[in-house]
Formats: C-alpha cells, structure tokens, sequence
C-alpha cells in the first residue's frame, strides 16, 4: 500500500495507520454538511518526510481539492511553471456531534487520495464503508486524527461497538456495522483517537503559494 502522506486523508492517511484501516458501514454524520469558516482556504500538509510538498484548497462549501506534486522520480519536485501537480477532488461530509467537529471520506474518495486509484474496488471482496477524523481546528492550524484502529478493535471485541475485525497480511482491518447509537457514543471517546502522529495543516497565504496553485486558487474566489 502507498504510503500516505491526507485532510481526509488526504496524504499521511497510511502514515496514520500503516496498512491498518476502521471502516463504518454507515456514515455516522448522516446527511450533516457543516464548514465551519475556519475550515475554508489555503492549506500546507507539513510532512517531516522533507519531500515535495501537498496542498489542501479548501472552498467556502468545504469542498477540498488536493494538489500533490509529482513523486521522486516522476518529474520535477516542485510545484514551478513546469511542474504538473495531479489534483484530486474529495468531498468529505463534516459535522458535529456533541460539539466535536469529525469529517467523514468514502472508501472510494479515501483511496483515491492514497494515490491508489487504479480503476479497481478497494475492496471487491469486502463491505464497502466510511473513514472518520477528528477535527481540531484554530485559526491557522488545523490538526485531524484518524481512528486509532488498535482500540477500535479492543473496542469491538469488548461488544462496546457491534463490529468485526480481522487481521491480514495486509494489516489490522476494522468494520463497525449498523450500530448508529453506539457508533456516536463511541465517537465522543477521546482515546478512540489518541494517535501518536496525527495529520497536520498550516494555514498559507494566497501570496505564498506556488504561482500555479495560486493563480488557481485566486479564481475559485
């Protein structure tokens, strides 16, 4: 599996968790869309890795669009005049439970922001699901935690959750199923994502952005 360097996902998602996932059958915010205005704008993943750096455009409707530079060996490692940066389009639901803001991604748009859309289900032979983060916004920093999968499956085998796991070559792999009141309350548990390297964003100004992300974000304005 690639690893991720993800708003929802969105890059670090696998440096989240390795190749480990929690998948919910159901989307927990149900039909929720709340951007809240500090959500919206221009926003730098900082990645310690020292490569090519990813951006998030986030418009005022929290339609997230990101902008990955090419990989090493793949063209230039900046985004400069000549450098074609590959854009992926996600649209995660936002909302709030118990006044904590969590954005949720299809399997589909969760992959796709992995880099691994290949044309091929995720997971042809199992549930289809959601990936769920939790949202720590200020107003130049955003911090966004992904489920800790170790606990979540503690957390199914305790039948605090109706669920399942499995472990595989491939990793840990948790499915919470149809369970929407334990779901929630399982989702006001801080420990249930108390990773120890969560995904960062620092806000940027237009004017600091490469001259062709910012000529693109200045005409979503």
């Amino acid at each position: 599996m690639t690893v991720l360097r993800i708003f929802l996902i969105l890059p670090l998602l696998a440096a989240l968790g390795g190749c480990d996932e929690s998948r919910f059958v159901v989307d927990p915010l149900g039909e929720a869309r709340v951007c809240e205005t500090q959500l919206a704008g221009n926003w730098l993943v900082v990645d310690v890795g020292g490569g090519a750096p990813d951006y998030l455009l986030i418009d005022p409707m929290c339609n997230v669009r990101l902008l990955r530079a090419p990989r090493a060996g793949e063209g230039s490692s900046a985004l400069d005049g000549s450098t074609q940066p590959t854009q992926i389009a996600l649209a995660p639901s936002i909302g709030k439970i118990d006044g904590v803001t969590y954005a949720t991604l299809t399997d589909d748009q969760y992959h796709r922001a992995a880099g691994e859309d290949d044309g091929q289900p995720a997971h042809a032979d199992q549930r289809d699901g959601f990936h769920v983060f939790r949202i720590e916004a200020a107003r130049d920093r955003i911090v966004l935690r992904a489920v800790d999968h170790a606990a979540l499956a503690k957390a199914i085998i305790d039948n605090k959750v109706n669920g399942e796991v499995s472990k595989t070559d491939d990793g840990l792999k948790n499915v919470v199923l149809l369970d929407a009141e334990g779901v929630r309350a399982l989702l006001t548990e801080r420990w249930l994502f108390r990773q120890a390297d969560p995904l960062q964003l620092q806000r940027v100004a237009a004017a600091d952005l490469p001259p062709r992300l910012r000529a693109r974000a200045e005409a979503d304005r």
